[in-house]
């Protein structure tokens, strides 16, 4: 059996081919009211116009997330990363697609706002470049922030002197900041 063949015994020239569309046979003539065929009922696409103003992108926006350089990406390319990638540079740096970017952004913004009691979301770094950030971002909008180490059972271990319960958990890198990433799901905390 070769590899494009399945287990039914038909390659792959005895399937239709999927980019094009199949010809339709002639319709049989009808004897006294014409009959159309029916057509599939039409697809909704979300798009951008379909929410309120203020959450699109402004040129404005745009500008200022390239005047900050969060487009460049790196040379290393993870596969859960692909569809965020716009282009590839020749020096072999990732460009970021900004555009879906700003969706994300505007993702995370309005699971942020859905929590009543700012006190009660964490936000955690234990990368260096991460740090200052997630303090600066934490007394902004009245949060908690864990910089630096993260002490196992935080959100887990009620003894601990340390221990919270948020309702947001927010992270930096979720490589690195495995550990609480792994507590929020044992108590049902969203991240």
């Amino acid at each position: 059996m070769s590899q494009f063949q399945s287990k039914s015994g038909k390659g792959a020239s005895d399937f239709k081919s999927v980019g094009k569309p199949a010809k339709a046979a002639a319709p049989a003539p009808s004897k006294g009211k014409d009959v159309k065929p029916a057509t599939p009922a039409p697809v909704k696409v979300v798009r951008a116009s379909q929410f309120p103003a203020v959450l699109n992108a402004q040129e404005d926006d745009m500008q200022k997330m390239l005047a900050c350089q969060t487009h460049i990406g790196t040379r290393n390319l993870e596969v859960s990363m692909e569809p965020y990638v716009w282009k590839r540079r020749s020096d072999g740096v990732h460009i970021i697609n900004i555009g879906k970017t700003w969706e994300k952004i505007q993702l995370a913004a309005r699971a942020i706002v859905a929590v009543e009691n700012p006190s009660d979301i964490v936000v955690v770094s234990a990368r260096p470049y991460g740090q200052r950030a997630v303090l600066k971002f934490a007394t902004a909008i009245g949060a908690h922030a864990i910089s630096g180490r993260f002490t196992p059972g935080t959100f887990t271990n009620q003894i601990q002197a340390k221990f919270m319960e948020p309702r947001l958990l927010i992270v930096t890198d979720p490589r690195l900041d495995h550990q609480p990433l792994r507590e929020a799901s044992y108590v049902n905390i969203p991240s």
